[in-house]
Order: C-alpha cells, then sequence, then structure tokens
C-alpha cells in the first residue's frame, strides 16, 4: 500500500527543502508526494529527489496575485513566480496533468487585484497544458481579523464572507477558468444549490488529498476519511506530513494565515 506524504502543513516547503529531501530519501519507496508551494522555483531540488527516487507527485503552485503586497510582503511578485515557476516545469519536463494552480486563498477585499493576476496566471499555465485550477476564500480567524485591523483593512465581522459574496467570487473564478479551458476545484468552499448542475459544470468540491487526487497517483486503496481539518474540507487525512515535527509557521509574513 502506497503512504500519501505532503509537504506544506507545517510551513512554506521551500523554507525547507533540505528535510523534506531527505525526509524522501529515508522513506525511499511506497509513497507519492503532494507538494503545495507558493514558491515552486525553490523546490526544484525536491523534484529533482523525487524523480531519482521514482517516486509520483502532484505538485500544487500556488500564485494568488498577491506576492510583495502587504498582505504576503516575503512572497514574490506574481509575474516572477509565474514566469520561474514554468521555467521549472518546463526544465524538469513536468507533466501538465501533475499541476494544479492554486488562487488560495481569494481575499474579498482584493478580489479586482487577484482576478486581474489570476486571469495572466491562468493565461500562461494554460499555455503549456494545465488544465487544473483551484480556489478557496480567505477564512477570517480572530487573529487575522486583528492583523487586518492594524493595518486599517476592512474585514466581516466573523469567520467567512457570506454566500452572496462567496457565490460571485467562484461566478468570477468559473468564467476565468471557462476562458482558458481549465477545471475549477473548490478547496473547503461549499457548492450551494444554485451553483451545481448545468449552471457551473465540472466544478467540484474536491480536497487537496481526496480519493480522486488520491488515484491519480496510482492509490486505489485509499480508506474513507474519518475527521475534518476544518469545516466543508473534503480531504482524506490519511496522509503522512513531511515537515512533522517541526514548528508550525513560515517567513512568508502573510497577513491572511491561519497560524498565529
Amino acid at each position: 500500500m502506497k503512504q500519501l506524504v505532503v509537504a506544506s502543513e507545517y510551513g512554506e516547503p521551500s523554507n525547507h527543502v533540505g528535510v523534506i529531501c531527505q525526509r524522501l530519501c529515508d522513506i525511499k519507496k511506497d509513497v507519492c508526494l503532494l507538494l503545495i508551494t507558493k514558491n515552486l522555483p525553490d523546490c526544484s531540488k525536491i523534484i529533482v529527489v523525487a524523480d531519482s527516487l521514482s517516486i509520483p507527485y502532484q505538485i500544487h503552485c500556488t500564485i494568488t496575485g498577491l506576492g510583495g503586497t502587504v498582505l504576503e510582503p516575503q512572497v514574490p511578485a506574481p509575474n516572477l513566480m509565474v514566469e520561474e515557476s514554468i521555467k521549472v516545469i518546463e526544465k524538469y519536463k513536468i507533466d501538465p496533468k501533475a499541476i494544479t494552480v492554486r488562487i488560495d486563498p481569494i481575499v474579498p477585499e482584493f478580489l479586482d487585484l487577484q482576478t486581474i493576476e489570476a486571469s495572466h496566471t491562468l493565461k500562461a499555465f494554460a499555455g503549456i497544458g494545465v488544465k487544473d485550477c483551484r480556489i478557496s476564500i480567505v477564512d477570517y480567524y480572530p487573529h487575522v481579523r486583528e492583523r487586518f485591523d492594524k493595518l486599517g483593512i476592512k474585514h466581516p465581522d466573523r469567520f467567512q464572507v457570506g454566500i452572496p459574496l462567496k457565490n460571485l467570487i467562484i461566478d468570477r473564478m468559473f468564467h476565468l477558468t471557462s476562458m482558458y479551458n481549465m477545471k475549477l476545484h473548490l478547496c473547503a468552499e461549499y457548492l450551494g444549490p444554485n451553483l451545481e448542475g448545468s449552471i457551473y459544470p465540472g466544478v467540484d468540491t474536491e480536497g487537496c488529498a481526496s480519493a480522486a487526487s488520491w488515484k491519480r497517483l496510482g492509490i486505489t486503496d485509499l480508506k474513507p476519511a474519518t475527521r475534518k481539518q476544518r469545516e466543508e474540507c473534503t480531504c482524506n487525512l490519511s496522509k503522512q506530513d513531511l515537515l512533522a515535527g517541526l514548528s508550525k509557521g513560515c517567513k512568508g509574513g502573510c497577513v491572511y494565515c491561519y497560524w498565529r
């Protein structure tokens, strides 16, 4: 039985490349890798090691469009990250089916900026054959609201945005992904009745490590999920984090981060 190993839950993988590579070498076989990163270029060595060990992988390349702004002060600018990420994909001949572009999270207060940047990002990735886009909408944890307050950014005084605004965001992203012939996946977001079926065909709430994701990695003997990380999350948590044991958090300084 293959084990799914992930790199992202405890920190940004590009900050822990050496640890991840060493742990992959220690495991060596019978694993599949799910890599979720905001800095794919700096994760190149992980790809090299996975290839050398014949470890199948899926890569979620997160480009929110907010890199370099007050919300993501230590994350590279989106145009640079798009260009450099595509260079990595082409250099290492990564199958486009192994790549998912993530606009995650979407911050409603910056929706117009993120829409513009998402259009550029999706067009570029679609141009090399990538077909999958995944989005989520920011969760306003109490400490996140405090950070927004310090920056003078208005926000809802609750954990999530209301359904009308959520549906507006999904609608906008659906039309963007359709424009570039990409499939839209929702991460821990409720797909309301008015968004189902023929209105937005193909949109799903597949978890990052859901059964469908595991099958793409060659795992067919998956046990049903028994718990959730958060409400509406559909991830199967029978996974092992390669960064387990490290202090949670990263150096990105993202204001919306769920880590304190």
